[in-house]
């Protein structure tokens, strides 16, 4: 085994290695044994005679899947490669991984899985809960029929599936109905994707990719209704389809959405086709729209917001025009109008607009929906918006373009240092750290 590929392999063995005390511990302790295991099949079909390296690899893996045993493991088969596509199945490190087969609890290929090997895991795959699926192959680089992928067709407990879907070749033989996460790594059209849900009627989260005009003859709308947390890229150069996507499925229970728009299509926003979206869809209380590909004015998103009374999680991220006085005095909180977005307690903005100018009316804002707790305690009336939980914003001081988005001056810098002061969570990101730190929610 090489214990450089993974920390946690790493130190299961510098552990065992410590003294004859701790070599047994580690040995009786079976979880230790547990982590994401990466082997590499072997890329020629014999091993030389006398390999030691063989030998020594075969031995280790055994080990390591011996001392897990009986739990359920992770597993990362990779070492594939045009060389290797038809390799010997009958060797001793594929047999010796077999062995553990019932175990697997996920199962990852690089970058394809190969025909022979599928055949293999046929009937074994009990234990199966995650698959990545990237590419499915036979010998000479030929896809797969979806009637020779047949080993995934009896996994009683997967539920969660990332895969690379091919139309031609859909839809493959996984049990979709028991699925409950699906990530798609490749664009598909809408009708793909209302052909491919229609049979995942338990998913609760998806993330895809949509490219292409509408579907030709929609029988309907698609009713996902476990569907709680959404992500759509759009791939398409189709502008004037867009979002038109989404009049095509509704999600009753959809709580998290995410809309990417990160291709330089220029996607107009479509106000009514949100709005009849968020009406089949009305319990969303996260939004995120994000990507320069998007065309959307203040008036819009006020619009969207007017129709989503329950929402909790704003970001509008590099969504370029968006944010401007209009949007920032409408989220403003004042006692004469009623407020907009009256849960909201989260923001993010990342704000692309060459040349922002708009400090003071943010700080305005920032301030408007924050309270300390003394500050409650000597209101007579019940609030009737929330206080903010968190604000993060993104801080364009460092970057190269000396006209890109936000750059706080000093005013504004030592006004957020104030309502820190009062445990306020404002959060200013830089530039080049903005997409390592995460989401807000």
């Amino acid at each position: 085994m090489n214990p450089q590929k993974c920390s946690q392999i790493q130190d299961a063995y510098r552990v065992s290695h410590v003294c004859r005390h701790w070599r047994q511990v580690a040995i009786d302790t079976r979880r230790l044994w547990t982590a994401p295991l990466e082997v590499a099949l072997p890329r020629y079909r014999r091993p030389a005679p006398g390999d030691d390296g063989v030998e020594a690899y075969v031995d280790g893996l055994r080990a390591w899947l011996a001392r897990s045993e009986p739990l359920s493991i992770p597993i990362h088969i990779t070492g594939l490669d045009n060389e290797s596509w038809g390799t010997d199945s009958g060797s001793r490190v594929t047999n010796a991984l077999l062995q553990s087969a019932s175990r697997w609890r996920s199962l990852r290929f690089a970058p394809f899985a190969p025909g022979w090997l599928l055949q293999r895991l046929i009937g074994r795959l009990d234990s199966l809960e995650e698959l990545e699926l990237r590419r499915t192959v036979g010998d000479n680089s030929i896809p797969l029929a979806p009637a020779t992928i047949l080993c995934f067709t009896v996994a009683p407990c997967l539920h969660k599936l990332t895969i690379n879907p091919d139309p031609d070749i859909r839809p493959l033989p996984i049990p979709w109905v028991q699925l409950t996460d699906i990530t798609l790594t490749a664009a598909i059209s809408c009708e793909v994707f209302l052909d491919m849900f229609s049979h995942c009627i338990n998913v609760v989260r998806a993330s895809v990719i949509i490219t292409g005009s509408s579907p030709r003859a929609a029988a309907g709308v698609l009713a996902l209704d476990h569907l709680q947390v959404l992500s759509v890229s759009w791939a398409t150069s189709h502008a004037d389809f867009g979002m038109r996507f989404l009049d095509y499925f509704s999600a009753p229970a959809l709580d998290k959405l995410h809309l990417r728009f990160m291709f330089k299509q220029d996607t107009k926003w479509r106000e009514a086709t949100f709005a009849a979206f968020q009406g089949r869809s009305p319990n969303i209380t996260k939004l995120k729209i994000s990507g320069s590909g998007l065309s959307m004015k203040s008036d819009a998103l006020i619009v969207t917001l007017q129709h989503a009374p329950s929402l909790t999680h704003l970001s509008v991220d590099d969504c370029c025009g968006t944010i401007d006085d209009v949007l920032l005095g409408a989220l403003r909180f004042t006692d004469e109008v009623e407020p907009l977005v009256p849960h909201l307690h989260s923001l993010t903005l990342a704000i692309s607009k060459p040349g922002f100018s708009h400090e003071k009316p943010l700080a305005n804002l920032i301030a408007s929906r924050w309270w300390t707790d003394a500050d409650l305690m000597l209101r007579s009336e019940a609030l009737i918006v929330h206080r903010w939980r968190q604000i993060k914003l993104r801080d364009d001081s460092n970057h190269s373009r000396r006209d890109s988005g936000f750059k706080p001056g000093p005013k504004f810098r030592d006004r957020m240092k104030e309502l820190q002061q009062t445990d306020l969570a404002v959060d200013l990101v830089q530039y080049s750290s903005w997409k390592s730190e995460g989401e807000v929610w």
